[in-house]
């Protein structure tokens, strides 16, 4: 039972990294195309608020398009590295921690309300992307 629950929880780690590696890429280069003020406090939040409200919607396009990228990767390695018997409910338990964190993050930078209700979906339709592809239904 240890075991099994062991290696359960380092799939799930592994996912979430991996999502997590691919969003930060994305979210690399949107910074590169939408780069913070020059001189900007980073570390105010009412400054960051601010740099968030007055982006254009072409400014969550890339965030948005990690996120389904990430989460179809972090499905990807859970079909790969799960047990046979366990894989939805990994894949629910990362969707899951990934949806919430996008959420936080973006109420708490000021992401506008369609980009947080975007949120909702557009992980699980990662993560049924990513299935796809590793069971090669696709591509």
């Amino acid at each position: 039972m240890q075991k099994y629950f062991k290696n359960n929880v380092w799939a799930v780690v592994i996912a979430l990294v991996t999502a997590s590696i691919v969003m930060m890429i994305f979210e690399s280069i949107n910074s590169l195309l939408f780069p913070f003020p020059e001189g900007m406090d980073k570390t105010d939040i009412n400054a960051v608020r601010a740099f968030t409200d007055s982006l254009p919607s072409s400014g969550y396009i890339l965030v948005i398009l990690g996120w389904v990228s990430g989460s179809a990767v972090g499905a990807y390695m859970l079909e790969k590295f799960s047990k046979a018997e366990s894989k939805k409910r990994n894949i629910l338990i990362m969707v899951t921690i990934l949806t919430l964190i996008g959420v936080f993050n973006n109420v708490v930078l000021g992401a506008p309300t369609l980009v947080n209700i975007l949120g909702l979906v557009v992980f699980y339709a990662g993560s049924r992307l990513g299935l796809c592809i590793a069971d090669r239904k696709i591509i």
